[in-house]
């Protein structure tokens, strides 16, 4: 048999159980809701690092470039900040100090360098 909502409670047509929809409908703002999962606890770490390397101890070693322009300056340092995230403190220590031997602001300053020795604007 169906159901159906309507104004009629309690009235059958044609194979229909017409029951009345409630009156108060107020959210109950007193308990949380049970149908969302929290991710607060949760690491993400990027698929596919296209900067990085993973290494066997779940590390990631940058990938070393000779010159970065400003897209893939960002890039890297969002890739970074993303791992760091995901990691646990001991770990971060430990990755910090491996991204600490190569500076992508470094290299980005290099390629600018490069340009306005051509003549070439630094944004081209």
């Amino acid at each position: 048999m169906e159901y159906a909502v309507g104004q009629r409670a309690g009235k059958y047509v044609r194979n229909v159980c017409w029951v009345e929809s409630p009156k108060n409908t107020k959210p109950d703002i007193t308990t949380p809701p049970t149908i969302m999962k929290s991710h607060t606890n949760e690491t993400f770490l990027p698929a596919e690092a296209g900067f990085h390397r993973e290494r066997d101890d779940g590390l990631y070693d940058p990938v070393r470039f000779v010159f970065v322009n400003d897209r893939m300056r960002q890039h890297i340092l969002n890739e970074r900040r993303v791992i760091l995230d995901a990691l646990p403190p001991l770990n971060r220590a430990r990755q910090e100090k491996i991204f600490s031997k190569y500076d992508p602001n470094e290299r980005h300053r290099s390629y600018q360098n490069i340009l306005r020795m051509y003549g070439r604007p630094a944004n081209a």
